[in-house]
């Protein structure tokens, strides 16, 4: 017979079994913590790259919201930017007789393509052409008050030109114009940095106080954007794009005329250009072929085909 098992034989055998029991519990629990912890860490990496996802198509500019943009609202703005500067340039010269009637015809257009601007619909993701939609909007209401403030100055000529440019309401038109375009050429570099590996100078925007040599090594559509950025800088506006002034600027800079002229820095000689009328509409073609032909530029108009 063999031999009787005794309690303490019982109680071995079962502290045994409950260990075992233990050590699986442990095991299966280990187990599912893992696979929760992984499940986690997983789900935090994919909600990560979904909001980085997010946040760059949040702040997207693709070639075909800048050419509806451009066809939409810049172009009908830079139609009456070249009537209003023509225009107050011939009542200033005496070409043009008829001032008051004259301004009141901008004031009617610029009524027209507010009407116009305003109902164009823009996507949230590209907050750049939102902004400058909502400027150029803000400097259209303003020039529409043009008329009015024209006919509260007993002036005519040159001297009604100089009051009218003077007068509150335009200086404040002028400036969300310049903005707006600013806004409009920043936009176009954003799209330039998306197409590219990395884009020179795209943290240098605003740095308009850069020397011309160093804006001139630039790619072209940070040259523009900076130019644009000096324009809004100092609230001017003339008949000619920023690539106009672009092209005006590398030649000088080119053939030494920069240097021998003392011209310092961007804002200096953006201002000192615009301010003796050294840039005209369509310069940029003059030197297309010679500065600017290789460079990355978006299918827009202005730059394949000489504006109005």
């Amino acid at each position: 017979m063999g031999k009787k098992l005794t309690s303490t034989d019982y109680l071995i055998a079962f502290l045994f079994i409950f260990m075992f029991f233990c050590i699986i519990v442990a095991f299966f629990y280990g187990v599912n913590v893992g696979k929760t912890k992984a499940a986690e860490e997983y789900e935090l990496k994919l909600r990560a790259a979904a909001e980085e996802d997010v946040m760059e198509e949040l702040s997207s500019y693709h070639q075909q919201h800048l050419a509806s943009f451009y066809y939409n609202v810049y172009y009908p703005f830079r139609t009456f930017q070249t009537s209003w500067v023509t225009t107050l340039s011939d009542i200033a010269s005496g070409q043009n007789t008829s001032g008051l009637e004259s301004i009141r015809k901008l004031s009617r257009m610029a009524s027209d393509v507010y009407s116009s601007v305003e109902v164009m619909s823009l996507p949230n993701q590209s907050p750049l052409l939102k902004q400058a939609q909502t400027n150029y909007l803000r400097a259209l209401r303003l020039f529409q008050e043009a008329d009015k403030r024209a006919e509260s100055y007993d002036a005519s000529g040159r001297e009604l030109v100089q009051s009218l440019l003077g007068d509150a309401y335009i200086t404040e038109a002028i400036h969300y114009a310049a903005q707006a375009q600013a806004d409009y050429y920043e936009a176009i570099v954003r799209w330039h940095d998306s197409v590219v590996v990395e884009l020179e100078g795209i943290d240098q925007l605003n740095d308009t106080g850069m020397s011309l040599d160093t804006w001139f090594a630039l790619p072209f559509n940070v040259q523009n954007s900076l130019v644009a950025n000096a324009l809004a800088a100092s609230d001017l506006m003339g008949n000619y794009t920023p690539q106009d002034m672009t092209a005006v600027l590398a030649s000088m800079i080119d053939n030494g005329t920069a240097g021998r002229l003392g011209l310092g820095n961007l804002e200096e000689a953006v201002k000192l250009l615009h301010d003796t009328h050294a840039v005209r509409s369509g310069d940029y073609f003059t030197y297309k072929d010679m500065y600017f032909q290789d460079d990355v530029k978006p299918q827009l108009p202005f730059y394949f085909e000489p504006q109005q």
